[in-house]
């Protein structure tokens, strides 16, 4: 998957989506917090299990992958292993505050 620049809002705004053949990861966030607050940023995966174990109708479930505080007033670009923060289907983001002052750049392959 490509990177993909959003405006955090307060509600999930989706990113994007990995082949349910495929296992992607979060590689990097790059932000710019210009407002006078810190921000909370969550990055949450959405999936269906595959049916197995008796459980012929699993239902959708969302996994938080990672939380991070983004300082006020401030920028930066935060990397990590592959594998660190896997994501198994849809890959969405939202914040603690919404606005354009907080602009998040996340690579994912």
């Amino acid at each position: 998957m490509p990177s993909k620049q959003v405006t955090l809002t307060t509600a999930f705004a989706l990113l994007g989506t990995v082949p349910i053949t495929d296992l992607g990861y979060i590689k990097g966030i790059e932000y710019d917090n210009d407002t006078a607050s810190d921000v909370l940023l969550t990055i949450q995966d959405t999936f269906t299990p595959n049916p197995s174990n008796g459980v012929s109708s699993p239902v959708s479930t969302s996994e938080t992958r990672k939380t991070i505080t983004l300082p006020a007033n401030s920028s930066d670009k935060l990397e990590w292993d592959k594998g660190e923060i896997p994501i198994l289907a849809a890959c969405q983001v939202k914040g603690s505050v919404s606005g354009p002052e907080v602009l998040v750049n996340i690579e994912y392959n």
